[in-house]
């Protein structure tokens, strides 16, 4: 395996086990690791890569193969969302709920958040998941690029 498909395994174990809402925790308890492990593994802090079973049960889990977790993730998949990002999500959420004409807790309904989450977050003591935000787009049929201000190269909009 070459670097490149080494950084494609790692966003593939990101992306799937966030996609499919399985924690570190759960990943860890399932390979018998530390979910420290799980964490350092997906952010590339080993000087070494895990071991061929490890990868190999990793894509089991996540119910792929290991062709498949070595080529790219789509362009302009979100992994991680930026304070900047979070702080314009949190800015187009208001207008999409003032827009519609919604309170905040009818609309945090519509998102599928509590409204002790949305208010926490719209008054910025608290930040949304990147899991959260998927299920946030996807709820309002949005892309979350759009949704966080980024450009379709995934770069931030002006």
């Amino acid at each position: 395996m070459d670097d490149e498909q080494w950084k494609n395994f790692r966003e593939n174990m990101r992306f799937h086990r966030l996609k499919q809402g399985i924690t570190n925790v759960k990943i860890a308890a399932l390979l018998k690791k530390d979910k420290g492990w799980v964490s350092c593994t997906e952010a590339g802090a080993y000087a070494r890569w895990p071991k061929p079973k490890d990868m190999m049960a990793i894509a089991k889990i996540l119910g792929m193969t290991l062709r498949q977790m070595v080529k790219p993730i789509p362009p302009g998949t979100v992994l991680t969302v930026r304070p900047k990002e979070q702080d314009h999500g949190i800015e187009v959420l208001e207008k999409i709920r003032k827009n519609r004409g919604l309170s905040k807790p009818a609309f945090a309904g519509v998102l599928g958040v509590t409204i002790g989450q949305y208010h926490n977050v719209t008054c910025g003591y608290a930040s949304f998941s990147v899991t959260k935000w998927w299920q946030i787009a996807r709820a309002l049929d949005m892309d979350l690029n759009v949704l966080l201000g980024r450009d379709k190269d995934g770069l931030q909009s002006k």
